[in-house]
Protein backbone atom coordinates (compact mmCIF):
# COMPACT_ATOMS: atom_id res chain seq x y z
CA UNK A 1 0.00 0.00 0.00
CA UNK A 2 1.34 3.42 -0.98
CA UNK A 3 1.96 5.87 1.81
CA UNK A 4 1.50 9.61 1.59
CA UNK A 5 4.81 11.47 1.64
CA UNK A 6 4.37 15.20 2.44
CA UNK A 7 7.81 16.07 1.09
CA UNK A 8 7.10 14.44 -2.28
CA UNK A 9 3.73 16.21 -2.53
CA UNK A 10 5.35 19.54 -1.83
CA UNK A 11 8.00 18.90 -4.50
CA UNK A 12 5.44 18.07 -7.22
CA UNK A 13 3.23 21.03 -6.23
CA UNK A 14 6.18 23.36 -6.69
CA UNK A 15 6.73 21.98 -10.20
CA UNK A 16 3.09 22.46 -11.16
CA UNK A 17 3.06 26.04 -9.92
CA UNK A 18 5.55 27.08 -12.61
CA UNK A 19 3.03 26.63 -15.43
CA UNK A 20 4.05 29.54 -17.58
CA UNK A 21 7.84 29.40 -17.95
CA UNK A 22 10.84 27.57 -16.58
CA UNK A 23 13.37 30.08 -15.30
CA UNK A 24 17.13 29.89 -15.15
CA UNK A 25 18.25 32.30 -12.44
CA UNK A 26 21.86 32.10 -13.62
CA UNK A 27 20.94 33.76 -16.89
CA UNK A 28 18.79 36.64 -18.10
CA UNK A 29 17.16 34.31 -20.63
CA UNK A 30 14.10 32.17 -19.90
CA UNK A 31 13.66 28.90 -21.80
CA UNK A 32 10.70 28.13 -24.11
CA UNK A 33 7.73 26.34 -22.63
CA UNK A 34 3.92 26.54 -22.64
CA UNK A 35 2.67 29.65 -24.47
CA UNK A 36 6.09 31.32 -24.32
CA UNK A 37 8.32 31.69 -27.36
CA UNK A 38 11.03 33.61 -25.51
CA UNK A 39 11.41 35.73 -22.40
CA UNK A 40 14.17 37.84 -20.95
CA UNK A 41 14.64 38.98 -17.39
CA UNK A 42 15.65 42.59 -16.85
CA UNK A 43 18.54 42.44 -14.35
CA UNK A 44 17.71 45.94 -13.10
CA UNK A 45 13.97 45.66 -12.48
CA UNK A 46 13.75 41.88 -12.13
CA UNK A 47 10.72 41.89 -14.45
CA UNK A 48 10.34 39.84 -17.63
CA UNK A 49 9.78 40.88 -21.25
CA UNK A 50 7.90 37.99 -22.84
CA UNK A 51 7.34 37.04 -26.49
CA UNK A 52 4.34 34.72 -26.83
CA UNK A 53 3.93 31.98 -29.41
CA UNK A 54 0.94 33.79 -30.95
CA UNK A 55 3.19 36.75 -31.82
CA UNK A 56 2.00 39.06 -29.05
CA UNK A 57 4.31 40.50 -26.42
CA UNK A 58 4.03 41.31 -22.77
CA UNK A 59 6.38 43.69 -21.02
CA UNK A 60 7.31 44.05 -17.36
CA UNK A 61 5.78 40.72 -16.31
CA UNK A 62 6.37 40.05 -12.63
CA UNK A 63 7.73 36.83 -11.14
CA UNK A 64 4.42 36.39 -9.33
CA UNK A 65 2.48 36.47 -12.60
CA UNK A 66 4.85 33.94 -14.14
CA UNK A 67 4.48 31.64 -11.13
CA UNK A 68 0.69 31.93 -11.41
CA UNK A 69 0.70 31.12 -15.11
CA UNK A 70 -0.95 34.46 -15.79
CA UNK A 71 0.89 35.37 -18.98
CA UNK A 72 0.66 34.96 -22.78
CA UNK A 73 -3.14 34.85 -22.65
CA UNK A 74 -3.06 31.90 -20.27
CA UNK A 75 -6.41 31.37 -18.60
CA UNK A 76 -6.39 32.39 -14.96
CA UNK A 77 -8.63 33.95 -12.37
CA UNK A 78 -7.44 37.44 -13.36
CA UNK A 79 -7.94 36.99 -17.09
CA UNK A 80 -10.73 39.07 -18.62
CA UNK A 81 -12.91 38.44 -21.65
CA UNK A 82 -12.43 40.32 -24.91
CA UNK A 83 -13.50 43.93 -24.58
CA UNK A 84 -16.78 45.11 -26.10
CA UNK A 85 -15.86 47.27 -29.14
CA UNK A 86 -19.15 49.14 -28.76
CA UNK A 87 -18.02 50.53 -25.39
CA UNK A 88 -16.87 54.13 -25.74
CA UNK A 89 -14.33 53.53 -22.98
CA UNK A 90 -13.03 50.27 -24.51
CA UNK A 91 -9.58 51.76 -25.08
CA UNK A 92 -9.26 52.89 -21.45
CA UNK A 93 -10.38 49.46 -20.24
CA UNK A 94 -7.67 47.91 -22.43
CA UNK A 95 -5.02 50.45 -21.41
CA UNK A 96 -5.70 50.00 -17.70
CA UNK A 97 -6.33 46.25 -17.80
CA UNK A 98 -3.34 45.53 -15.57
CA UNK A 99 -4.24 48.19 -13.02
CA UNK A 100 -6.42 47.72 -9.99
CA UNK A 101 -9.49 49.96 -10.33
CA UNK A 102 -12.92 49.97 -8.76
CA UNK A 103 -15.96 48.44 -10.47
CA UNK A 104 -17.34 51.77 -11.68
CA UNK A 105 -14.17 52.41 -13.68
CA UNK A 106 -14.17 48.96 -15.28
CA UNK A 107 -17.78 48.96 -16.50
CA UNK A 108 -18.26 49.40 -20.28
CA UNK A 109 -19.92 52.68 -21.29
CA UNK A 110 -22.32 51.95 -24.13
CA UNK A 111 -24.22 55.22 -24.27
CA UNK A 112 -23.30 58.89 -24.64
CA UNK A 113 -23.21 60.72 -21.28
CA UNK A 114 -25.88 63.06 -20.03
CA UNK A 115 -25.10 66.61 -21.17
CA UNK A 116 -23.17 65.46 -24.24
CA UNK A 117 -25.22 67.83 -26.42
CA UNK A 118 -24.39 70.88 -24.29
CA UNK A 119 -22.62 73.39 -26.55
CA UNK A 120 -20.99 75.82 -24.11
CA UNK A 121 -18.69 75.90 -21.10
CA UNK A 122 -15.77 73.79 -19.93
CA UNK A 123 -15.80 70.30 -18.48
CA UNK A 124 -13.26 68.07 -16.75
CA UNK A 125 -11.35 65.83 -19.22
CA UNK A 126 -12.09 62.10 -19.02
CA UNK A 127 -9.96 60.88 -21.98
CA UNK A 128 -13.08 59.49 -23.67
CA UNK A 129 -15.85 62.00 -24.32
CA UNK A 130 -13.93 65.08 -23.20
CA UNK A 131 -10.29 65.53 -24.18
CA UNK A 132 -7.96 68.45 -23.49
CA UNK A 133 -5.59 69.99 -26.05
CA UNK A 134 -2.47 69.15 -24.07
CA UNK A 135 -3.06 65.45 -24.76
CA UNK A 136 -1.88 66.08 -28.34
CA UNK A 137 -0.59 69.65 -28.57
CA UNK A 138 2.18 71.21 -26.48
CA UNK A 139 1.25 74.58 -27.93
CA UNK A 140 -1.41 74.63 -30.64
CA UNK A 141 -0.79 78.31 -31.41
CA UNK A 142 2.83 77.67 -32.36
CA UNK A 143 1.88 74.29 -33.87
CA UNK A 144 4.01 72.17 -31.54
CA UNK A 145 2.62 68.65 -31.94
CA UNK A 146 3.26 65.96 -29.28
CA UNK A 147 0.64 63.34 -30.16
CA UNK A 148 1.92 59.77 -30.50
CA UNK A 149 0.39 56.49 -31.62
CA UNK A 150 -0.37 53.93 -28.93
CA UNK A 151 2.24 51.26 -28.30
CA UNK A 152 0.65 47.87 -28.92
CA UNK A 153 -1.78 49.10 -31.59
CA UNK A 154 -1.92 47.32 -34.95
CA UNK A 155 -3.88 48.05 -38.12
CA UNK A 156 -4.71 45.47 -40.78
CA UNK A 157 -6.89 46.97 -43.52
CA UNK A 158 -9.99 48.21 -41.64
CA UNK A 159 -9.25 46.50 -38.33
CA UNK A 160 -7.57 48.30 -35.43
CA UNK A 161 -6.42 45.94 -32.71
CA UNK A 162 -4.59 46.39 -29.44
CA UNK A 163 -2.23 43.67 -28.18
CA UNK A 164 -3.80 41.59 -25.44
CA UNK A 165 -2.97 42.66 -21.89
CA UNK A 166 -3.87 40.43 -18.94
CA UNK A 167 -6.17 38.48 -21.24
CA UNK A 168 -7.97 41.53 -22.59
CA UNK A 169 -8.09 41.84 -26.37
CA UNK A 170 -9.58 44.85 -28.17
CA UNK A 171 -10.51 44.71 -31.86
CA UNK A 172 -12.19 47.66 -33.56
CA UNK A 173 -13.61 47.29 -37.06
CA UNK A 174 -13.86 50.57 -39.00
CA UNK A 175 -16.51 51.23 -41.61
CA UNK A 176 -15.79 52.58 -45.06
CA UNK A 177 -15.82 56.34 -45.54
CA UNK A 178 -19.26 57.97 -45.55
CA UNK A 179 -20.46 59.01 -48.99
CA UNK A 180 -20.81 62.63 -47.96
CA UNK A 181 -19.70 64.93 -45.13
CA UNK A 182 -22.10 65.81 -42.30
CA UNK A 183 -22.33 67.75 -39.05
CA UNK A 184 -21.21 66.14 -35.81
CA UNK A 185 -24.81 65.66 -34.65
CA UNK A 186 -25.61 63.86 -37.90
CA UNK A 187 -22.44 61.78 -37.55
CA UNK A 188 -23.59 60.37 -34.19
CA UNK A 189 -26.93 59.34 -35.71
CA UNK A 190 -25.26 58.02 -38.87
CA UNK A 191 -23.16 55.51 -36.93
CA UNK A 192 -26.06 54.41 -34.73
CA UNK A 193 -28.11 53.69 -37.88
CA UNK A 194 -25.54 51.28 -39.34
CA UNK A 195 -26.33 47.55 -39.53
CA UNK A 196 -25.07 46.20 -37.24
CA UNK A 197 -25.09 49.28 -35.04
CA UNK A 198 -21.78 51.14 -34.77
CA UNK A 199 -20.48 54.21 -32.94
CA UNK A 200 -18.19 57.15 -33.53
CA UNK A 201 -14.61 56.31 -32.50
CA UNK A 202 -12.98 58.33 -29.75
CA UNK A 203 -10.18 60.60 -30.91
CA UNK A 204 -7.58 58.18 -29.52
CA UNK A 205 -9.02 55.25 -31.49
CA UNK A 206 -9.38 57.35 -34.63
CA UNK A 207 -5.86 58.75 -34.37
CA UNK A 208 -4.32 55.30 -33.86
CA UNK A 209 -6.26 53.89 -36.79
CA UNK A 210 -5.18 56.68 -39.13
CA UNK A 211 -1.46 56.98 -38.33
CA UNK A 212 -0.33 53.61 -36.97
CA UNK A 213 2.71 52.37 -38.86
CA UNK A 214 3.50 55.59 -40.72
CA UNK A 215 6.74 57.54 -40.50
CA UNK A 216 7.06 60.71 -38.46
CA UNK A 217 8.95 63.85 -39.36
CA UNK A 218 11.61 65.51 -37.24
CA UNK A 219 9.12 67.60 -35.24
CA UNK A 220 6.78 64.73 -34.49
CA UNK A 221 4.03 64.97 -37.08
CA UNK A 222 3.23 61.99 -39.25
CA UNK A 223 4.19 62.29 -42.91
CA UNK A 224 1.23 60.24 -44.16
CA UNK A 225 -1.88 58.49 -42.91
CA UNK A 226 -4.42 55.98 -44.16
CA UNK A 227 -7.18 58.59 -43.68
CA UNK A 228 -5.93 61.42 -45.90
CA UNK A 229 -6.95 63.81 -47.24
CA UNK A 230 -10.29 63.64 -45.43
CA UNK A 231 -11.31 65.17 -42.13
CA UNK A 232 -13.08 62.69 -39.85
CA UNK A 233 -15.31 63.25 -36.83
CA UNK A 234 -14.63 61.56 -33.50
CA UNK A 235 -16.85 61.13 -30.45
CA UNK A 236 -14.48 63.23 -28.32
CA UNK A 237 -15.33 66.83 -27.47
CA UNK A 238 -12.80 69.53 -26.58
CA UNK A 239 -13.03 69.85 -22.81
CA UNK A 240 -12.09 73.54 -22.94
CA UNK A 241 -15.16 74.55 -24.96
CA UNK A 242 -17.95 72.05 -25.55
CA UNK A 243 -19.10 73.39 -28.90
CA UNK A 244 -15.86 72.08 -30.42
CA UNK A 245 -15.26 68.44 -31.35
CA UNK A 246 -11.96 66.70 -32.09
CA UNK A 247 -11.52 65.65 -35.70
CA UNK A 248 -8.67 63.93 -37.51
CA UNK A 249 -7.21 66.16 -40.22
CA UNK A 250 -6.05 63.98 -43.11
CA UNK A 251 -4.04 66.80 -44.67
CA UNK A 252 -1.81 67.57 -41.68
CA UNK A 253 -2.16 64.10 -40.10
CA UNK A 254 -2.94 65.70 -36.76
CA UNK A 255 -6.14 66.45 -34.84
CA UNK A 256 -7.95 69.77 -34.47
CA UNK A 257 -11.09 70.92 -32.72
CA UNK A 258 -13.92 72.10 -34.97
CA UNK A 259 -17.37 73.53 -34.43
CA UNK A 260 -20.03 70.82 -34.32
CA UNK A 261 -21.95 72.39 -37.19
CA UNK A 262 -19.06 72.03 -39.67
CA UNK A 263 -19.37 69.12 -42.08
CA UNK A 264 -16.75 66.35 -41.99
CA UNK A 265 -16.68 62.79 -43.23
CA UNK A 266 -17.24 59.79 -40.94
CA UNK A 267 -15.74 56.37 -40.35
CA UNK A 268 -17.68 54.52 -37.67
CA UNK A 269 -16.29 51.73 -35.52
CA UNK A 270 -17.69 48.67 -33.81
CA UNK A 271 -17.73 44.90 -34.15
Amino acid sequence: MLQFNPLSALFFASLLSVSCVKRNYNSSTVSKTGNIEAAERDPVTGLYNVICKDGTTEKAVSKERLDAGDCCNAKSDTAKAALDPMAYNAFLLWRDADKKTDGAKTAPILELPSGYDVRSGKIEPDDVFYVSRDAYWKDIHSQVWIGEETEGAKVDKDLLSYTAKDGRQLNLKFSSLSEKPMSHFEAVQYCAAQTPKMRLPTIRELFDFCVKGFEREKFGRYLKSRCGPDQLWSASIFSGYRDLVWSFNGRSNTIYDYNRSIQHFVRCTGQ
